[in-house]
């Protein structure tokens, strides 16, 4: 079973810093999600970061942070080759079709590679500036890639990550306030 939680513009993403918030029963894992809007310049779809991102990026560290399970793993099903739990995704604006019930086309990028473009050595424009397109940021998860990973249990929290994050939604859904 997977369950999705919507975080966009409540205490959840406030604490957070995420619009969605997948949950994969059988693996116990938590997969994060913050959407990010990429916009036309030119020939280019681009995303070019700013200062709501950072913060964004400032609250998903100080909560991978404070739950990071250094741990040993204790079964087959909490092994993940990324246990990080955090994503961006970078969607084009171009034929954004919200309702349409359909992943909406974009690269889903782990929070630590994201910290790599944005910073001193990712891609920059002709300008100098952060550009982060399809082509600067090759190592991105498709749709595809990122809905197999996260239920076949690659992707996700582990552990006292996932213990904490449960705790912290059944909280938010009793009292409407996302404390960690």
């Amino acid at each position: 079973r997977l369950e999705v939680h919507y975080a966009n513009r409540n205490a959840l993403e406030r604490t957070l810093g995420v619009d969605l918030i997948y949950y994969n029963e059988k693996f116990e894992l938590f997969v994060l999600v913050q959407y990010k809007l990429m916009r036309e310049e030119g020939s280019l779809v681009l995303y070019r970061p700013d200062s709501q991102l950072h913060a964004e990026l400032a609250r998903m560290d100080h909560v991978y942070n404070s739950i990071h399970n250094a741990g040993a793993i204790q079964s087959h099903e909490e092994y993940r080759l990324n246990d990080d739990g955090f994503m961006l995704k970078l969607v084009p604006a171009t034929g954004l079709r919200p309702a349409s019930g359909d992943l909406i086309k974009g690269m889903y990028i782990p929070r630590e590679y994201m910290h790599f473009l944005v910073g001193p050595h990712g891609p920059k424009g002709s300008g100098g500036g952060i550009q982060i397109t399809f082509g600067t940021a090759p190592r991105y998860l498709t749709n595809s890639q990122f809905a197999q990973s996260v239920h076949a249990g690659w992707i996700g929290t582990r552990g006292v990550q996932s213990n904490t994050l449960a705790s912290m939604l059944r909280q938010f859904y009793e009292s409407g306030r996302a404390v960690l």
